[in-house]
């Protein structure tokens, strides 16, 4: 019976060897718990914290809850190096507290350099509440350090505080400086009511560092009240000074009006220099004319002046100066070009006397007959030189006339219809600068060469009967010519003039006329439009 006993003994012995063998091989005990060798999770119940050799035991753990265990910053670092591949949960100690660092929220009175650095052990974290933190640099610098985190903060302005996702803000004259250093501190700021205001410079200070913000308030200019955001403005005159600096405090400021006639026109050249973008209706005199500085045109005609300086002067007030009349003003023709030279934006128009009376240099007819001038009277070139003056011409009859140059054509390029019938004019090369030529009579000229009309495509009826020609054959290739009149220029057969008629096959050509104006040569719609445009009656 002893010896059955003995055996059973050992049977139950290697049996609790056997399986303390396989139970050490699948478990192990840790802090006094039981721990599978395959866990993938754990969470300890000590009050120490586990050592990283027993922790070795378990190469399957991916997630360790230390919460119960008085860790510290030293004995985590020490398991986080040894368990690379596994999260360990567990108390941070921060600002006296212990804090689960798997908390996404935190609420912090103080920002220390360590509580900054600490915050790390928080990989859930999305939100610090440190509105109560009274280090304003500290929480910068935990903003710039962190930009993943929400942080909540209040500024102090005013001697108010101010939550650092506030969208708008007032601000009077002593609290608006200090908004200036606090705009990195407000980056939700959109409005600001300054209305209180009334340090301008600080205002424009503003707007420049931050360009998106809408800022509410008023210019004070004379006894007016004016929005910041005015777009139109109007002003006694006496405001004028008052108005140069308050400007640059109205940005969106693009009409200002100054009500009343101004004496002195420097602040308005003070104010154009200053502010480009502004257009000052400003009222004031010149030669005894009221005008403006938004007017177009500006007529002084028959104001008798000793010269153009007092108008070249006041040609700064303007904004779009078009048009100056100065007609019969006693100033030399050559006086009135020179000023047209040096301001071209401008156009300037003087009277040039002429005959019995005076031509404006704007017409666009001319013909010396309205004038006085005949055949009894010639038209010589010392009055004509003086057409050189009148660039909107666009008809010209000098025909019959005694001049011999007509180098005054070169500064007439509007010019379409012109007439230099039987005139002593020796030199025609003039003629090339003009390429709107439509109506062209050269008839009983020294007219002979051919080719300076070439380049005249737009030219419709050209007559030069009796012009003995150098060249008479270049007519053939002016395809373009609706009529022709061109008998007796030459010693041409009757052959080359058959040639000419079938070269120009879609052009009216009459070269057996005897006199120049012959079968209906005054019949056309052009001649009849000059005679219009010179309000002449019609020839046959």
């Amino acid at each position: 019976m002893k010896k059955k006993k003995l055996l059973i003994s050992l049977v139950l012995f290697a049996a609790l060897i056997v399986a303390g063998f396989f139970l050490s091989r699948r478990y192990t005990l840790l802090g006094g718990q039981l721990v599978s060798c395959r866990a993938r999770q754990l969470v300890w119940r000590g009050a120490a914290p586990p050592q990283a050799q027993d922790l070795a035991r378990l190469p399957t753990l991916e997630a360790l809850d230390l919460r119960a265990a008085a860790l510290s910053p030293e004995d985590f670092e020490r398991l986080s190096a040894a368990l690379p591949n596994c999260q360990i949960r567990w108390l941070v100690p921060l600002q006296g507290e212990r804090l689960d660092s798997e908390s996404t929220a935190l609420t912090l009175d103080r920002l220390s350099p360590e509580a900054i650095e600490r915050l790390r052990d928080f990989p859930a974290l999305q939100t610090v509440d440190a509105r109560d933190c009274p280090d304003a640099d500290a929480v910068r610098e935990l903003r710039r350090l962190r930009p993943d985190l929400d942080v909540q903060y209040c500024v102090t302005l005013g001697g108010e505080l101010l939550p650092g996702d506030a969208a708008s803000v007032r601000v009077d004259d002593e609290s608006l400086p200090q908004l200036l250093t606090l705009l990195d501190d407000l980056p939700a700021l959109q409005t600001v009511d300054a209305t209180a205001c009334r340090d301008y410079a600080s205002i424009l200070a503003l707007q420049q560092a931050r360009p998106s913000l809408a800022v509410d308030y008023c210019v004070m200019i004379g006894s007016e009240r004016v929005p910041g955001d005015a777009e139109q403005l109007t002003l006694p005159i006496a405001d004028a000074p008052e108005a140069l600096d308050a400007l640059a405090c109205l940005p969106q400021l693009r009409a200002l009006s100054f009500s009343g006639l101004a004496a002195d026109n420097t602040p308005l050249l003070a104010l154009k220099a200053r502010y480009p973008a502004v257009i000052v209706d400003w009222r004031f005199s010149l030669c005894g004319v009221e005008t403006s500085s938004t007017a177009t045109e500006l007529i002084l005609n028959d104001i008798p002046m000793d010269s153009t300086q007092a108008v070249e002067d006041a040609l700064a007030c303007f904004y779009g100066l078009e048009r100056v009349e100065m007609c019969c003003c006693g100033i030399a023709s050559e006086d009135m070009d020179a000023l047209w030279q040096r301001h071209p934006e401008t156009r300037f128009i003087w009277a040039i006397p002429m005959g019995a009376g005076f031509v404006r240099t704007d017409v666009k007819a001319f013909i010396p007959y309205k004038y006085g001038y005949d055949m009894n009277k010639p038209f010589y070139d010392t009055q004509a030189k003086e057409l050189k003056y009148l660039v909107d011409l666009e008809c010209l009859d000098l025909g019959h006339m005694r001049m011999t140059d007509v180098s005054f054509l070169r500064c007439m390029p509007k010019l379409r219809i012109l007439v230099l019938a039987d005139v002593i004019v020796r030199d025609y090369s003039p003629l090339v600068d003009l390429h709107e030529l439509e109506y062209l009579e050269l008839f009983l000229s020294k007219f002979d060469d051919v080719s300076l009309l070439l380049h005249m495509d737009k030219l419709q009826d050209l007559n030069v009967v009796l012009c003995k020609l150098k060249n008479p054959e270049l007519l053939m290739q002016m395809t373009w010519l609706k009529r022709l009149w061109a008998s007796k220029i030459g010693a041409w057969s009757p052959e080359q003039y058959q040639a000419l008629h079938e070269a120009l096959s879609n052009t009216e050509v009459n070269t057996s006329v005897a006199h120049a104006t012959d079968d209906g040569w005054r019949q056309s719609d052009l001649y009849y439009e000059m005679r219009d445009m010179l309000d002449m009656h019609y020839m046959e």
